[in-house]
């Protein structure tokens, strides 16, 4: 996903600065919200991995936490700033646009020049305008599904959205009032996913519409507000709530026997129970030191997290070259089945993050050094 990128900074009071300081653990909790998207869309090679491969969809939810906790703090420690818009879009821009729009021209336009849109998960026929334009999970549900290759664009969409409409609030809402603002949203949100389910217009309007998603990236906003402005409070309750909604999450997979994302707990109150556990988790890694913080700040899942966007980008555009062209002509020659899912999730897996870490070196990075040009109190 779009990942807000953090970077030391000093703030308007010494609370804020030490908020406002880069925290590896952070960085590994977006590692493993591009794990868990990997994992449910990449072939299990394991038995034991299946049900960790059903609740891999959790990913983007956890990515959209850790968003809004990420952004809020950006623009609350930056909003009596100089240049606050426009700091904050262009290093949104520098961020975002050059790797989505490069992939965008690069599989709508030119590969389907010389290889067969089939072989590139392309053959469905959703206009190039709706992921242009930050609209596809809206074309998701009243249009058509995205071709394959691009399935994943819907959760950049709703983070799209959320980045056009809250730098507003947070300049213009007064501080006092941005968790009940933040809270009217998630509240919102849970109303349009019931009324959804009360008109049976079935999963998928509440599982993309950026109105039904905004809660996750609210209650994400609502933890940044808090340990700003009411730290005592929140770390008195933070845990029990979010030990709580997890636990009446156990609950629904007992009784469900599943997480599904489509199911109808999950499309109603399910996604708000899971915003509030992963707050917990984004709470403990922005706040706490000790052995969470050290396994979340561990290389592996830093590495995973810094290359997490183009990982995210790339992965089912990767996956399904291997499954419908690479594998059915390479494998039976290894003496593998053409659907063999150790062989086809290992390579995939392999190429995907050798293609995320020359991305993140030779384009990425070299593109956001010019955000130093931007000054803020993170990167966004």
């Amino acid at each position: 996903m779009a990942d807000a990128v953090q970077e030391p900074a000093t703030g308007s009071s010494s609370h804020e600065s030490s908020k406002d300081k880069h925290i590896p653990a952070l960085d590994g909790v977006r590692g493993i919200a591009i794990l868990l998207v990997l994992l449910s869309h990449f072939p299990a090679p394991f038995r034991w991995m299946y049900p960790f491969q059903s609740v891999g969809w959790c990913g983007v939810d956890l990515f959209f936490v850790l968003s809004g906790y990420l952004i809020t703090g950006i623009l609350y420690s930056s909003v009596n700033r100089p240049h606050y818009f426009r700091n904050f879009y262009i290093r949104r821009t520098l961020r975002i646009f050059p790797l989505y729009y490069a992939f965008l021209v690069l599989v709508i336009f030119i590969l389907p020049r010389v290889v067969s849109r089939y072989y590139l998960g392309m053959e469905t026929t959703q206009s190039p305008w709706a992921s242009f334009l930050y609209y596809s999970n809206y074309a998701d549900v009243f249009a058509a599904w995205a071709p394959f290759s691009l399935s994943p664009f819907w959760s950049l969409a709703v983070e799209e959205h959320f980045y056009l409409v809250w730098p507003t609030v947070v300049r213009v809402i007064p501080r006092n009032r941005l968790v009940l603002c933040a809270a009217l949203v998630s509240l919102f949100a849970l109303l349009s996913r019931l009324a959804i389910a009360a008109f049976q217009w079935g999963w998928l309007p509440a599982y993309c519409l950026t109105t039904s998603r905004a809660d996750s990236l609210a209650i994400g906003a609502m933890v940044a507000v808090l340990e700003r402005q009411r730290p005592e409070w929140l770390k008195r309750w933070i845990l029990v709530i979010s030990g709580s909604t997890a636990a009446a999450l156990v609950g629904i997979a007992k009784w469900r026997h599943n997480l599904d994302f489509n199911d109808w707990t999950m499309t109603t109150f399910g996604y708000s129970l899971l915003a509030l556990t992963f707050a917990g988790l984004v709470w403990l890694a922005g706040n706490t030191r000790g052995p969470i913080s050290q396994f979340l700040g561990n290389r592996v899942l830093v590495i995973f997290g810094r290359y997490s966007y183009c990982l995210y980008v790339l992965h089912m555009f990767v996956l399904i070259v291997f499954t419908r062209w690479f594998a059915p002509r390479f494998f039976p020659a290894l003496g593998w089945k053409a659907d063999a899912p150790l062989p086809l999730s290992t390579l995939s897996l392999a190429v995907t993050f050798l293609l995320a870490s020359l991305s993140w070196r030779f384009y990425e990075a070299p593109i956001l050094s010019l955000k130093t040009r931007f000054a803020g109190p993170l990167s966004s």
